[in-house]
């Protein structure tokens, strides 16, 4: 994600734990998406910033992932043709795809947003 993006991305994160952590539902996949919409587009707007069609949804699906799922490891997880996920560095992410591992382009954006997806995947088994 280019640097504007995750600066969108990051407040619009930002606004959403502050405005409604309470009120997110997890399990409400459209309600979520319609409140992280409604603060891109505001953010949008008081920002002054100009994004493509393209390049919103890819915010608005980056944030939805990012608060529902794992954050940049979803989309591979949701790949049927992906069997194994190896993360050596924030920056270094491999993928297995049909017994053929390669370098991903799927980077995470800081050390913290790694951390994050890890507590996450421990804490559904219990663990820390």
């Amino acid at each position: 994600m280019t640097t504007p993006l995750a600066t969108a991305k990051a407040a619009i994160h930002t606004l959403l734990v502050e405005r409604h952590a309470d009120e997110i539902d997890i399990t409400d996949r459209e309600g979520v998406r319609s409140r992280i919409t409604s603060l891109a587009e505001e953010y949008v707007k008081n920002a002054g910033i100009a994004l493509n069609r393209l390049d919103y949804g890819h915010l608005i699906e980056a944030l939805l992932d990012e608060v529902l799922g794992l954050g940049p490891l979803q989309a591979l997880l949701e790949d049927p043709a992906t069997t194994e996920i190896m993360i050596n560095h924030p920056h270094q992410i491999y993928v297995e795809r049909s017994g053929r591992v390669s370098l991903s382009p799927v980077v995470f954006e800081s050390a913290a947003q790694l951390r994050q997806v890890i507590d996450r995947i421990v804490s559904t088994v219990g663990r820390r």
